[in-house]
């Protein structure tokens, strides 16, 4: 591939948000250059990362309308049927019965999904090239604009798409600046096996120094992990080896789910609250953590991730099919004012609940768990709640819908 090439959209970063944008554009004929993120280097993991990911129905549709969804290796993707959130006796449950579904949402794991992805860009070789170098700079003018990989290459487009997480060079170089906020505390994921069985069900306990989720695998013994802590807490449990580790972790859930063990390696991750002060520059959109990194409390954050790259990608089709240049800012104020007005809301109710539960006192607690038992009787209310977070009530683009619903 020659310095200069061009092409309709780049996109810098191949993570899922990424590569769904590249799919979506490529099935209507773009032509698209895929990079890899070109921000610090990941830390050190297994081979195989068998992070669980929380994918709400929108996102299933998503993945669906794409083809990538039957892509997907048969047997290993879990159904969430019903969510249990609790603290402390008190607990609330979401069961996907009342809104009349099956289920609530999905869980895969990351590798999965990745594999699946590439799988399918790979139908399209005339469309989408991919280049496994990073992106680190977006130049644009007026027409155009030039994107440099860190290897020193170049690439032309109309429009580049920051999707290179919350460490984003390309949002930098684009000038749009980034509010932070550290957690101060750092996520644990692994898989872990527990005696009683799930029974497609996930669960979520606030705990003094964080919240700790067990999410449902293919197998019905196994559970994906997500625990965040102090990050001085983490430190050591993660030097912890497995028997020891097993045993903090059944001390944290109690005897609700039997005996505890694990063998998969443990990886940790710092968590950072971050939102971009804008979604668009010039020729410059962001979707997925470039924009928006989000605690992993709610498991929303590949989620958000997925409708943005479907909103952006219906955005730039209804520009260029109306003769607009899919690049000019009034295509792109298009997608901001949509995604903003969908993502603040999901965004305020993630800080809320983080905010809220770690408060120590026993007001605060008795507060909390009299919340959690009040809400637990408002059916109307849950019945709400859980389809703006499954993602099938709200503003949604085209590909976040059922197969075969018009857009109009």
């Amino acid at each position: 591939m020659n310095d200069g090439e061009r092409s309709d959209i780049v996109i810098a970063g191949a993570g899922p948000v990424g590569t769904v944008l590249a799919c979506a554009l490529a099935a209507n004929g773009w032509k698209i250059a895929l990079c890899e993120r070109g921000g610090p280097p990941a830390k050190s993991s297994p081979e195989r990362d068998r992070r669980g990911l929380a994918l709400t129905v929108a996102s299933q549709r998503i993945l669906a309308h794409l083809g990538v969804w039957t892509l997907i290796t048969p047997g290993s993707v879990a159904e969430i049927r019903r969510m249990r959130v609790c603290e402390d006796g008190a607990s609330v449950t979401f069961d996907a019965a009342e809104i009349g579904r099956k289920d609530l949402g999905y869980v895969v794991e990351y590798a999965e999904l990745m594999a699946a992805l590439t799988r399918r860009i790979k139908a399209y070789p005339d469309t989408i090239s991919h280049r496994d170098s990073g992106a680190v700079q977006w130049i644009a003018s007026s027409r155009d604009g030039e994107l440099r990989l860190a290897t020193g290459d170049t690439l032309r487009a109309r429009l580049a798409v920051a999707s290179d997480g919350a460490y984003s060079l390309i949002r930098g170089s684009g000038g749009i600046g980034l509010e932070t906020h550290p957690y101060h505390e750092t996520a644990i994921t692994t898989t872990v096996r527990t005696r009683v069985p799930h029974g497609q069900q996930a669960w979520q306990r606030f705990l003094p120094g964080g919240p700790l989720a067990l999410l449902p695998l293919p197998d019905p013994g196994e559970r994906s992990l997500i625990w965040s802590l102090a990050e001085a807490q983490a430190r050591e449990l993660c030097a912890l080896g497995d028997e020891a580790f097993a045993d903090a972790l059944r001390a944290a859930c109690g005897d609700e789910f039997g005996e505890i063990s694990t063998c998969v390696p443990r990886q940790a991750f710092p968590l950072i609250r971050a939102r971009a002060q804008r979604y668009i520059g010039e020729r410059l959109a962001l979707a997925g953590d470039a924009a928006h990194h989000v605690h992993p409390l709610a498991g929303q954050g590949v989620n958000l991730g997925l409708a943005d790259a479907a909103t952006l990608a219906e955005v730039l089709i209804d520009a260029r099919t109306a003769g607009r240049d899919p690049g000019a800012r009034a295509a792109l104020r298009r997608y901001e004012r949509w995604r903003r007005s969908a993502n603040t809301p999901m965004l305020a109710a993630i800080d809320l609940f983080h905010d809220l539960f770690p408060r120590p006192g026993r007001l605060w607690g008795k507060t909390r768990r009299t919340g959690l038992r009040v809400f637990d009787t408002l059916t109307p209310v849950k019945r709400e709640v859980m389809r703006y977070a499954s993602g099938i009530k709200g503003d949604l683009p085209f590909l976040a819908r059922p197969c075969g619903q018009s857009s109009s």
